[in-house]
């Protein structure tokens, strides 16, 4: 009997109770290497191609609503809604924009909020999803809140920097959601070092994109300073007439600083 309760009580063991799921990692546990980070932040880039982000719905959206593009007589339904200005709350591409983006986001937030000790590489893996997590917050704030320029101080969406699965958090403003848009764009433009191609982020595609941050937010001033410096100190090439229907028939990856506008205004091939 005395060595049945000794097994007994041996064998329930908090510690053994607590064991996390192999399948459920924390983030901490989960990107432990510099060689994680990296596969983490290969996951964040392959997230924009989800089809109702920058894989389909974000390049089409706004020329569609801007009337440069129209829906064909044998459309599917397919964006119906949008062409007409006449949204609803269980739209499939809306809920499929505002997950895809936080999903996102998530991934970024692992990457950023990683405890692996800085060098050249992560410093350069943080500060790309530092510039992917700015995107996603600038795509979010545009189609899910007021302009900056006509009431900053109006609910746009919720902001979520750090992985807590229990968090409920509420809208944030417009211009604080813009605040940390720039915020992420900054650091990540000290952060970077690298270029490596055109479907990554550099420390200039990341200022290309804050200038145009800065000129959504009517601050033409900060705009034209940012986009001057990607000009003179960023080593890309425009594309002149002659070569842009070929530049665009092509979608490999670059390696040659061609200029190439794309995922809101940023050298990024997504």
């Amino acid at each position: 009997m005395i060595a049945l309760l000794a097994v007994t009580l041996t064998s329930c063991k908090k510690d053994f109770l607590e064991l996390n799921p192999p399948t459920s990692l924390v983030p901490a546990q989960a990107l432990g290497t510099e060689a994680d980070l990296l596969v983490a932040l290969r996951g964040a880039y392959a997230g924009l191609r989800g089809v109702d982000f920058y894989g389909r719905s974000m390049p089409i959206l706004g020329d569609l609503m801007a009337d440069n593009t129209y829906q064909h007589a044998l459309n599917t339904n397919r964006y119906t809604l949008y062409n007409n200005y006449t949204f609803n709350t269980t739209d499939g591409n809306v809920l499929g924009l505002w997950g895809s983006a936080y999903n996102v986001i998530l991934r970024t937030n692992n990457v950023i909020n990683s405890p692996i000790a800085s060098n050249a590489n992560v410093n350069q893996y943080k500060g790309e999803a530092l510039a992917i997590r700015a995107l996603s917050y600038f795509t979010l704030v545009r189609y899910f809140g007021r302009p900056f320029t006509d009431d900053p101080n109006s609910l746009a969406v919720p902001l979520i920097t750090v992985y807590n699965p229990d968090l409920k958090p509420a809208r944030n403003t417009v211009r604080e959601v813009y605040a940390q848009i720039v915020a992420d764009l900054k650091q990540a433009y000290t952060l970077m070092t690298k270029y490596s191609n055109s479907s990554q982020f550099s420390k200039y595609a990341a200022q290309g994109l804050l200038a145009k941050v800065y000129l959504t937010m009517g601050d033409k001033a900060n705009a034209k300073a940012a986009a001057l410096d990607v000009i003179a100190n960023g080593g890309f090439t425009s594309l002149t007439t002659a070569n842009h229907a070929a530049y665009w028939a092509n979608g490999a990856i670059r390696t040659d600083k061609l200029e190439r506008v794309e995922a809101g205004g940023v050298q990024v091939k997504v």
